[in-house]
Formats: C-alpha cells, structure tokens, sequence
C-alpha cells in the first residue's frame, strides 16, 4: 500500500506549516487529519492531503494506551485480481485481492483462508485491490476480530479472523540483488521462521534463502533456484540478507559457493 493510497485528497485550503487540522464535512464530523499541500506556488492553492480519520483513530488509541503501534498480521500473501484470474474465477470484473500463500498456524490459516481465495470484503467494506486490504488491516485493532466476506471456488462464504500481531521472527522483507556482481536477479531473505515454514525448510545450519530468481539473469544462468539455502559465501557464514548483498557486490572474481539444496549439501567455484 503506498502513502499516498492511505490518504483522502481534498481542495481545502491547507497552508504550508498547518498540519494536524481538522478535515471536516458539511455536517461537522471529523473526516480526517489534514498532513500536507503539493502546490506550484508555494501557498494554499494546491492539492491537499488529508490521514483518514479512522486510520488517525487507531494511532490516537494506541498512544492514549501507552502501547505500541501493532498492526494486524493474518499470515497471508496476497495479490490483485487480474481480468484474466477474474475470468477464471466467473467473476463479473477484476475486484478482490486473491490469496496465493497462507502460514501454516497464522490467524489466517486458522480461519480457514486457503490459496486462491478471493477477499471481497472486510467487516463489510469492500475490497478493491491489495492495496484496500493493507488499507483496511490498518485502520483496526490488534485484539479484536474481523469478518472476511471472501469469494471460493465461485461460492461466496464468510470467515471471522482473530486480529493478532505479527509473531517475533517473522521477516518477509526481500532483498534483489542487482548490479554486475553473479548474483544479480536472485531475490534473497534471512532465513526466518516464515520463510522456512513457507518453502517447508530446516532452519538449523542458518543461511540466505533464494526466494525466487528473475528469468534470464545471472543468477539464474548459474544456477540458483527458488529454495536454494546459501550457507556460505566465499568462506563467510551467512546470517542475514544485507550480509548476503554485501558480500555479492563486493567484486570479488572468484566464488566459493556453499549451499544447501534439499537434503544435499553442495559445494561449487565460479568465477566472477
């Protein structure tokens, strides 16, 4: 979801430095938090931008409480429908975000959401796109439940999901590596619990996880596969994704790659 996905745009005068004023509608109720301006000539004349109130609310009560910001974490991958997957699935037009992946005990998984469900709605609110789930998750609470109106195998059905924080350990950040170096196209990660659970890994031994390789780069021509586990790289352990990075853009000409594929462990020189 990006930044400017999350806010309301309104012609309001907003004047440089006046941020945090109250976005009202005709009948005096809060509409939202007035944030920012883009404007040509520097004055009130512009576009504004304003937070959503019921995104402002859930930051306000989290403070109020004394407690961290935490946003609701359901355990699944998703991705927007298509016309040609809204075809498939004898959908009328594209709308929904559809699940590709859920982790095995998350607050999805325990709901039932399976892949290739299509999420319509969140507590009746209806969803677009990927981006109005985030939307969505974002402005409730952690503690509570909500109500998933999905669509599977072209019957729709309800499901209540618990709304719970994202457990500790779970890393779904990414890294491409990119540049001259061997490596460039794989898409890498720390190897986490998530990602060990979803790719139905050990993590004992540790390493940098090959989570997918862009066709036709280097890495790919090397060799490397979505599951590959890069134990080390040139007589360096690996422990994270950054340390991975690093090290394969370090120009070296020469590799010594250790890595484990399955339940074989290989060992193999490249050079650079």
């Amino acid at each position: 979801m990006s930044d400017f996905q999350s806010f309301i745009q309104t012609d309001a005068a907003i004047n440089p430095g006046n941020s945090g004023g109250a976005l009202v509608d005709m009948s005096g109720r809060l509409v939202g938090i007035n944030t920012a301006i883009f404007s040509r000539s520097g004055g009130s004349n512009g576009i504004g931008f304003a937070i959503p109130a019921n995104l402002a609310r859930v930051v306000a009560e989290a403070g109020a409480a004394g407690r961290a910001l935490e946003r609701p974490w359901i355990g699944a991958r998703l991705q927007d429908v298509s016309t040609a997957l809204a075809d498939s699935l004898g959908m009328e037009y594209p709308n929904g975000a559809m699940v590709s992946s859920v982790l095995e005990g998350s607050a999805g998984g325990r709901a039932g959401l399976v892949a290739g469900d299509v999420i319509l709605e969140v507590n009746g609110r209806m969803i677009e796109d990927e981006g109005a789930f985030g939307y969505r998750m974002a402005t409730l609470s952690v503690g509570g439940v909500a109500t998933f109106g999905i669509l599977r195998r072209g019957a729709p059905m309800e499901l209540t999901v618990e709304l719970e924080a994202q457990p500790p350990g779970v890393d779904t950040d990414t890294i491409l590596i990119a540049g001259s170096t061997r490596f460039a196209g794989a898409h890498v990660a720390t190897l986490t619990p998530y990602w060990a659970q979803r790719f139905e890994l050990s993590e004992q031994g540790g390493g940098v996880l090959i989570v997918d390789v862009e066709r036709g780069s280097r890495a790919g021509r090397m060799g490397l596969r979505a599951g590959d586990v890069i134990l080390r790289l040139n007589r360096i352990e690996l422990d994270s994704a950054r340390l991975f990075e690093q090290v394969a853009l370090s120009g070296a000409r020469r590799w010594e790659i250790e890595m484990r594929r399955g339940q074989r462990v290989i060992r193999s020189f490249t050079s650079g």
